[in-house]
């Protein structure tokens, strides 16, 4: 999955979206509205996209602590016996 905060929202009255657009125009919308509602169902689907991704990030972040800390206890208690041994 790419960095969603990295997306640019498309040209929904391109004709790339004319599909989409003839959709909304024959459900009763202006071709302006059907371009403005497909932007707002982009925006609100990657504002989604960017908080799953912002989620993803910390908690990778928290993993990579926890498995930090974990190894630091782990050389602690080597050191430790090691010590005890000698």
């Amino acid at each position: 999955m790419q960095d969603p905060n990295l997306a640019i929202r498309p040209d929904f009255t391109s004709d790339e979206h004319l599909e989409a657009r003839e959709q909304l125009v024959a459900d009763g919308l202006t071709e302006e509205q059907a371009a403005r509602s497909l932007a707002s169902l982009w925006t609100i689907a990657n504002n989604t996209a960017k908080a799953a991704w912002a989620e993803g990030l910390e908690r990778r972040e928290a993993n990579r602590i926890k498995a930090e800390e974990e190894a630091r206890q782990q050389q602690q208690a080597q050191e430790d016996e090691e010590e005890a041994a000698h």
